[in-house]
């Protein structure tokens, strides 16, 4: 029987810009094995546009700019 290799952990790093935070500087990191749900809260003031920026062993995989509604 075959041993099973557990998965190798990717190193995944968001950003965010908000009323709060820089997008140049890291609002968390994690250390995943398999596709992970995170929601993000971002704090948006009227005619503002919010954005994120999720890097994953430092590449960008995902960026999404959110406006005011």
């Amino acid at each position: 029987m075959a041993k099973r290799i557990p998965p190798e952990a990717k190193t995944v790093e968001i950003f965010i810009e908000d009323k709060e935070h820089s997008i140049d500087e890291m609002f968390q990191m994690l250390e995943i094995t398999e596709d992970t749900e995170y929601t993000l809260n971002l704090i948006i003031q009227e005619g503002e546009t919010a954005a994120y920026r999720i890097e994953r062993d430092g590449e960008t995989v995902r960026e999404e700019q959110i406006p005011y509604e």
